[in-house]
């Protein structure tokens, strides 16, 4: 299942149990993503978080049943949930700036309409609704100091250098931009697709973006400054909505089921082809303070892919 999809099965179930309790654990399921995931999507595309919404939806049949039916109020905000007549009141005062009561009596233009998740292609970008969900990046002369490894676990050790040195060095580190490669590959012997977390020996390069005069320097706090990845790239967030069989977080699947929004794009456009002379894909990793101190899963992801115009 793909995240458009996923987005509509979560849509149909809030329409199919607009008037029973909302069971959050099943709308993800149906998703297919984990629940912070989900949140932090649905929010990112719908401009709202997954609660608003539902209320949104139920206000939009309370308004009607107020307007077409004689239904007692307490009985139209028990319908939808809501566990008095006044918590009730409130949030369609919220919503429509009028009483239950005065709607009733005056009637009301609000309306919320379901969800419609729509793909479409605008300047380089591949839109969801309004949110751009791929877009093009171009970069060109830029420079980057880099932490290479070759062992087991390259990912985690390559970062963890980063992180320490950055500690060290770095003041503005939440700021900075953060790209990781696997040159040859996360299974350069031909092994299939194991979790991340399994061990397998294979080069890994974590880099951090310079910036300013930064960038004119032979070295920067005791590392040589390096040429940044060059060209251009499709760029898509990471949903990391894929689990192993043991429940783990699988991030190398979950970006795997992330470059189904890139053919997508291509599919959509005749300006752009993959280039496949590269064959690989960078992978840009967010940190926050917390992770800087603790460590852990990012705080999300980006997949750079690199394309040519054709």
């Amino acid at each position: 299942m793909n995240y458009l999809q996923g987005l509509r099965n979560a849509v149909e179930y809030v329409e199919e149990h607009i008037l029973d309790e909302i069971d959050f654990d099943e709308v993800c399921k149906c998703a297919g993503m984990s629940k912070s995931s989900f949140q932090r999507f649905f929010l990112l595309i719908a401009d709202m978080t997954f609660s608003e919404y539902i209320r949104k939806r139920r206000i939009d049949g309370a308004v009607r049943d107020l307007c077409n039916t004689d239904e007692k109020i307490i009985d139209i905000a028990m319908k939808y949930c809501y566990d008095s007549a006044a918590a009730f009141s409130r949030s369609v005062k919220m919503l429509t700036g009028m009483k239950p009561s005065e709607i009733r009596q005056n009637g009301s233009d609000f309306h919320f309409p379901k969800l419609i998740f729509e793909i479409s292609i605008r300047e380089g970008e591949l839109i969801m609704n309004k949110t751009p969900i791929v877009k093009i990046e171009e970069h060109h002369n830029e420079k980057v100091i880099a932490f290479k490894v070759d062992c087991e676990n390259p990912e985690s050790v390559a970062w963890g250098l980063m992180s320490k040195w950055c500690i060290e060095n770095i003041s503005d580190r939440t700021g900075r931009r953060y790209v990781g490669i696997a040159p040859m590959g996360h299974h350069p012997n031909g092994n299939p697709h194991q979790n991340a977390s399994e061990q397998e020996t294979h080069p890994y390069v974590a880099m951090m973006f310079l910036v300013g005069d930064e960038c004119e320097k032979k070295s920067f706090h005791g590392l040589d400054v390096e040429d940044a990845p060059e060209g251009l790239f499709l760029v898509n967030d990471v949903v990391l909505n894929q689990y192993d069989e043991n429940g783990d977080l699988d991030m190398a699947l979950s970006m795997m089921k992330a470059s189904e929004s890139f053919v997508e794009f291509m599919n959509k456009t005749d300006q752009y082809e993959f280039d496949c002379g590269k064959g690989i894909f960078f992978e840009e990793h967010i940190f926050s303070e917390r992770w800087f101190e603790q460590g852990g899963v990012p705080d999300g992801f980006k997949m750079w892919v690199p394309i040519l115009k054709k």
